[in-house]
């Protein structure tokens, strides 16, 4: 079997005991390149009614207490039916602290098993998702800074093209020395921010949490009717997360959820 079709016992996501809630479905598991492990998986959750429905991933997860029958519809407008709910990990996502579930809408609302958070590839998610990047400035976290760092750069290499390209379609701009002082300065610049970009980028992949992160928390809604259909309900699990992001007394290291023993300190 090719390498990236399966993990190694000491690299796979959630192999810790107190994440065997989730299991991996072969099939699903799959990298880019055969001589490499893989990049990406799918999990089934243990816990989620054993239907024709497949999961991926994410990290640990806290089964609550039935809640009372009154809760049992979407509780606001930022929660919508689902079906076909899957968890899904991939290397990236889980070093950039990110918990990506993925789901299908109904065909019929009233056979929804789930209910989820708003897809964030609507149009009003993408602009919350705007306002919070013009909003939000979180510098203790390292993915942020390398966005950052890499975007800056950018910008000053766009100006140093107008140094280094404009005099050639418009030579009435030229000014003295403007290709060796204008353009070089800007390009020094660039590559230095890009350079502490990478440096940052690097530190983003050695502290990649390797023992996955799943990021949800799931509730019983409804025990059941007549047909045995109840509904679960998935939540932003953020006292759970095991990714450092969170920690703002860290740029790497570990998660504010995290004690000194390594365990999970949940409020």
């Amino acid at each position: 079997m090719p390498r990236n079709k399966c993990f190694p016992p000491s690299h796979e996501p959630f192999r810790s005991s107190s994440q065997n809630f989730l299991t991996i479905q072969p099939q699903h598991t799959s990298g880019p390149f055969s001589f490499l492990n893989p990049t990406r998986a799918a999990y089934k959750h243990t816990f989620l009614p054993d239907d024709k429905f497949a999961s991926f991933n994410n990290e640990p997860s806290i089964v609550k207490p039935n809640v009372p029958d009154e809760e049992q519809a979407i509780s606001g407008k930022h929660e919508q039916l689902a079906s076909n709910v899957e968890f899904k990990w991939r290397s990236r996502d889980n070093r950039k602290g990110r918990h990506t579930l993925v789901f299908d809408p109904p065909s019929d609302p009233s056979n929804a098993r789930y209910i989820t958070p708003n897809s964030t590839s609507s149009l009003r998610e993408a602009g919350k998702g705007f306002v919070r990047m013009a909003t939000q400035y979180p510098y203790w976290d390292i993915s942020y800074l390398v966005a950052t760092m890499f975007t800056l750069g950018s910008v000053v290499w766009v100006i140093n093209a107008f140094f280094a390209w404009l005099p050639l379609v418009r030579p009435s701009t030229n000014f003295h020395n403007e290709l060796l002082v204008g353009g070089g300065i800007t390009a020094f610049i660039g590559a230095t921010i890009f350079e502490i970009g990478s440096v940052l980028l690097m530190f983003e992949a050695v502290n990649e949490n390797r023992a996955g992160c799943f990021g949800w928390a799931l509730e019983t809604v409804l025990e059941g009717n007549e047909k045995g259909s109840g509904k679960f309900r998935l939540r932003p699990d953020k006292n759970g997360c095991a990714h450092h992001h969170t920690n703002k007394g860290n740029i790497v290291g570990k998660s504010d959820s995290i004690d000194d023993s390594g365990a999970l300190a949940r409020s």
